[in-house]
């Protein structure tokens, strides 16, 4: 018979609580009470805010002799909204969407290789900081194009073209009818900065919020050792993007809006000048467009060196280094452009007052977006190859190839043989350039051995591909769903004017509905595949369910999962979860799938003139289609826009939580260092909080005897104390020996430490290295669980997680619990039984009268984990070992 109990370790008589266990929830955002398995009535907060703090019971003292406490995190990445309501909330919950892809760009940035930390005062970015950066600042660009797409071309140029105004407006723009369109699209302009000013605003407050509590963590540290890089010093209270780098983007926005307004007004006129092709052509040159405005000329040269200063600056913004001054001349540079941007809309206007009405569209948006997301684009697909060994000097090589020859055929219209109308050769070399991009990012695959690191080492570039992807679509949903609304019908059932929603948003409707159908399609097939009966696959053995043993294997001794027949009566609700669980562990090749659908979206949408491509001759019946489909994929997208923006909105009314709380809760826990304006890290709070909490346990005044912690991590809790760890280790004031950690449905392993090997990989923490999921085969880590049945276990490093809470045992002061049914649980160590660390957790909740499948969660109320906190107390040398059998906690002999 089995006995699982409650540990009492021995208790001191001056001081009956020697041991704290601290309890840190994860993505669950476990609530204090549950946490420690008491009614709300009976815990109290003992320190901390709304926002974030530790919780006790109410009782004194525990009469087992551990004090529980539970550190609840979960407001701090995803409270947001304040007292704002009604509109103001929607526009709240509508930016956090929008800010989306900029934390996309700060986890791009950790995916990168980070160097070893010599100077604690300066942050070494490493290869690939800058261009992250660069990206970054392409992105709000990226928005600012989408907003100005909205507010100059769509509302300002469409929807005064007729006599009648958009259904959608107020009737106060009526007044504007009448003045000239140089000074209504100078006014329509501020709308694009006005967004980008929210951006930052919603960012900033959300950071101001909690940042200006955080610690700066100064204790000494020892010199000449290799530190792994969260023990570096400050590593949770030094910003990565300092130096004023927000009002250099909000300088960019000015300059690009200027720019864009001295660029349609001095073209606009000249119809010869009307596409981009013949910007630069003798026929639009000679009209003397240029000289004769030379106060719109002056404007214009001055915010296109304006906006390539900015990208100087931005890209080399290394803490540390001639701080004082970036932050000088960024403040400089901000006012620089918004008097750039304020005498061009003054001199378009007046020289606007001269010219007679034209029907153009907006010049300064015809050509830019596009050019626009094929530098990104090739930024993104530059990044697969940073990992994985390819040449800074060839990437940056082939980068510059792919930009310049799109761009090209605007100066050399003449010179190329076949000339802008022929717009097939400038793709095609373009793409070959491409094409060879993404062969040197994928090359080292084959010719070194395959890494264990996120997506075979492409984790850089699979990101920004997302970022892009998503700011694209989210971008694309807000044109697409404004142009639907104005284009309504009035109150009095009289139709708006049409507005065409411009061609790059167009292209990029039709080619991502396109895609998402060609994944959904995909993801569809192969989980048709993995429904078929169930897979009999290894477990941790837990056996005190009696006739369990059968559903589980110990090895895959003979091939791999043998599937369990359908027929079989019943299939236990355990094996559904287990498949289940398994279709879930795929998500790592479903994401990087989908980043190369987005590539290939954004590539034909960026590509020159394609349709012209296919006109004429064998073409001609491919050229109806891509003419027609995107009024049918514009349909569409207005209606997904019209659902999005009810649910955002139903959200706003009911909650003042961020949107999407999940996601934040997985991008936010790294420093911001590629976008100024992404969400802020929690972290940078949670980390110093809990240690401080450790130091003042583990030396109290007036007490003698030893103090001893626990940290007690779930999910991406674990990740927390991961960093709280390494942060004491680094600092140097506090005995690791006194420190131990349980951890639970945890994905350090097979997640974090194979996307951010540098910060939480196997040598960092300790353990074997971990290859990715397979997408096909019936159970996704088959050849990891081959390989860590066959490979020695791993021996950990100086400084590693698991050297550091090694109390001069043979195994760490460390225990991992961990189920099949757990879809975001996985071993920390190896699926190999007896490595010390993992042990298992039972798949049935049998509190309950009816058991029930326990997944992601409940893990401190399972009688394993009464036995991993009495091994862990145990390897801290607490109280005398008990009798375990080895790899099946709290079974006694």
């Amino acid at each position: 018979m089995l006995v699982f109990e409650r540990f009492r370790p021995r208790r001191h008589a001056d001081d009956p609580e020697r041991v704290l266990e601290l309890r840190i929830h994860g993505i669950k955002n476990t609530p204090p009470a549950e946490m420690l398995e008491r009614e709300v009535d009976d815990i109290t907060r003992d320190r901390g805010d709304d926002l974030g703090g530790f919780w006790r019971e109410r009782a004194s003292a525990a009469p087992d002799g551990v004090r529980r406490e539970a550190y609840s995190w979960g407001a701090l990445a995803r409270s947001d909204g304040g007292a704002l309501a009604g509109i103001g909330q929607l526009v709240v919950h509508v930016g956090w969407f929008l800010l989306l892809p900029f934390g996309l760009v700060n986890v791009a940035y950790w995916t990168r290789r980070i160097p070893d930390q010599g100077d604690p005062h300066v942050w070494e970015g490493g290869h690939g900081s800058g261009y992250v950066r660069a990206f970054g600042l392409g992105l709000t660009l990226l928005y600012v194009m989408a907003l100005g797409t909205v507010s100059i071309e769509l509302v300002g140029v469409q929807c005064y073209r007729a006599s009648g105004l958009c259904a959608g407006l107020p009737e106060q723009f009526a007044a504007l009818v009448g003045i000239p369109r140089a000074t209504r699209l100078a006014i329509f302009a501020a709308v694009p900065l006005a967004g980008v000013l929210v951006l930052y605003l919603l960012s900033a407050r959300a950071r101001a919020r909690y940042e200006a509590s955080v610690a700066l963590m100064t204790a000494a540290q020892t010199s000449g050792l290799s530190w792994p890089v969260l023990a570096t010093r400050g590593f949770w209270s030094r910003s990565r993007v300092t130096g004023g780098i927000e009002r250099l983007h909000v300088a960019a926005t000015a300059f690009l809006l200027a720019a864009m307004l001295a660029w349609d007004q001095l073209f606009s006129n000249f119809p010869q000048c009307d596409s981009p092709e013949r910007f630069f052509s003798p026929d639009c040159l000679s009209t003397g467009p240029l000289a004769s405005n030379p106060w719109t000329t002056a404007c214009l040269v001055v915010a296109a060196l304006g906006l390539c200063l900015v990208v100087l600056l931005v890209v080399p913004g290394t803490p540390g280094r001639g701080l004082l001054a970036r932050r000088r001349s960024s403040l400089w540079m901000l006012v620089g452009s918004l008097v750039v941007l304020l005498g061009t809309a003054v001199a378009t206007s007046i020289a606007g007052r001269a010219i007679a009405a034209v029907s153009s569209p907006f010049l300064g948006l015809v050509s830019t977006p596009g050019n626009l997301i094929g530098i990104l684009l090739v930024l993104a697909i530059s990044a697969l190859g940073w990992r994985r060994g390819v040449p800074p000097v060839l990437s940056a090589t082939l980068v510059g190839i792919v930009i310049a020859v799109p761009f090209s055929r605007y100066f050399l219209v003449d010179a190329f043989p076949l000339g802008a109308e022929e717009p097939w050769v400038y793709v095609a070399i373009a793409g070959i350039a491409l094409w060879v991009q993404v062969a040197v990012a994928v090359i080292p695959r084959h010719t070194h051995r395959r890494p264990r690191e996120g997506w075979s080492g492409a984790g850089p570039g699979v990101v920004l591909l997302l970022a892009l992807g998503i700011a694209m679509a989210l971008s694309t949903v807000l044109v697409v769903g404004i142009a639907a609304w104005l284009s309504r019908p009035n109150a009095s059932g009289i139709p708006s004017p049409t507005l065409q929603v411009p061609g790059v948003w167009a292209d990029f409707a039709l080619w991502f509905l396109v895609i998402v159908v060609l994944f959904v399609v995909g993801v569809a097939v192969v989980l048709a595949r993995h429904l078929v009966g169930y897979p009999g696959v290894t477990t941790p053995t837990v056996d005190e369910i009696p006739g369990y043993e059968r559903y589980a294997l110990a090895s895959y001794s003979s091939g791999g999962p043998a599937r369990i027949p359908v027929a079989e009566p019943p299939p236990p609700r355990v094996l559904v979860a287990r498949r289940t669980a398994g279709i879930l562990h795929r998500a790592e090749p479903v994401l990087g799938t989908l980043s190369a659908f987005f590539g290939v979206a954004l590539a034909l949408t960026a590509a020159p003139d394609l349709k012209k491509i296919f006109a004429g001759g064998p073409g001609a019946a491919v050229n109806s289609i891509v003419e027609q489909a995107p009024d049918v994929a514009l349909a569409v997208l207005a209606a997904i826009a019209a659902a999005a923006f009810a649910a955002v909105a139903a959200n706003a009314l009911t909650t003042k939580e961020r949107p999407i709380g999940l996601l934040w809760d997985l991008i936010c826990f790294l420093p911001r260092a590629g976008h100024p304006f992404g969400p802020p890290c929690y972290s940078e709070r949670v980390v110093p909080e809990v240690n401080r909490r450790i130091r003042e346990w583990m030396s109290p005044a007036g007490s003698s005897p030893k103090r001893y912690v626990i940290l007690s991590a779930h999910s991406l809790g674990a990740v927390l104390a991961t960093a709280c760890i390494f942060a004491l280790r680094g600092q140097g004031d506090v005995p690791m020996g006194r420190v131990g950690l349980i951890t639970y449905g945890v994905q350090l392993r097979p997640y974090f430490g194979r996307f951010f090997p540098e910060l939480f990989g196997a040598e960092v923490m300790g353990t074997r290295p971990c290859a990715g999921p397979s997408l096909i085969a019936s159970d996704p880590w088959l050849a990891q669980v081959r390989e860590d049945e066959q490979a020695p276990a791993a021996r950990p490093r100086t400084d590693s997680l698991a050297d550091i809470l090694r109390s001069g045992g043979s195994d760490p002061a460390w225990v991992n619990l961990w189920r099949r049914t757990d879809f975001l649980g996985f071993p920390a160590a190896s699926y190999r039984e007896g490595n010390g660390v993992d042990h298992g957790a039972s798949e049935l909740d049998l509190r309950t009268y009816l058991p029930t499948i326990a997944t992601h969660g409940h893990h401190p109320l399972t009688p394993q984990y009464q036995a991993a906190l009495r091994e862990v107390l145990c390897r801290l040398g607490v109280a005398a070992s008990p009798k375990v059998a080895r790899g099946r906690p709290g079974r006694e002999r």
